[in-house]
């Protein structure tokens, strides 16, 4: 039989909750599992509300899966991206300060915080980049090269556990 763990904090816990008591939300509840362990997961939790499946689920902003799932939530997340960066593109025209600080405010913290939770993904990540230089030309006045912003959004792993705001 496999071992399970449970992914919730005591400390984060509702009010009273003990290591005896505490069980999660089974109609909201998803397992994850390897393809190999599915059937064992499925017998194993065949009278409860728990929805399992071997692609993935998103998790915190990020993903939880497979390699396919991941990629396709990395995918559906970068033209969405893309959408935000023409429409600040737009906005840049009349109001540059404004689309600055959205881009670095908003958007450049949702692509830091997928790259930190998601491994390999940099070259999922260079449509974001090629819109960025191509349709956002306001970008050139924040950064003084291309590669400057390229080692923006593939490499933030200096930026790990550190804060935003130092």
């Amino acid at each position: 039989m496999m071992q399970l763990k449970q992914g919730m904090f005591l400390a984060s816990a509702p009010g009273g909750t003990t290591l005896s008591n505490m069980a999660p939300p089974l109609a909201k509840t998803w397992l994850v599992v390897k393809p190999d362990y599915l059937e064992e997961a499925v017998s194993a939790f065949s009278n409860t509300n728990i929805r399992i499946t071997c692609d993935g689920r998103p998790y915190l902003g990020s993903a939880l899966g497979s390699q396919k799932y991941t990629e396709e939530f990395v995918n559906s997340k970068v033209k969405q991206w893309i959408t935000e960066v023409q429409n600040l593109s737009n906005i840049a025209k009349s109001q540059p300060h404004a689309a600055f600080t959205a881009f670095t405010h908003g958007l450049e913290v949702n692509w830091s915080y997928i790259s930190h939770t998601i491994p390999n993904i940099s070259n999922l990540l260079r449509p974001l980049e090629n819109a960025i230089l191509f349709r956002f030309p306001a970008v050139y006045y924040w950064l003084s090269t291309p590669k400057q912003l390229h080692e923006k959004i593939t490499d933030t792993s200096r930026k790990i556990g550190r804060s935003r705001n130092p």
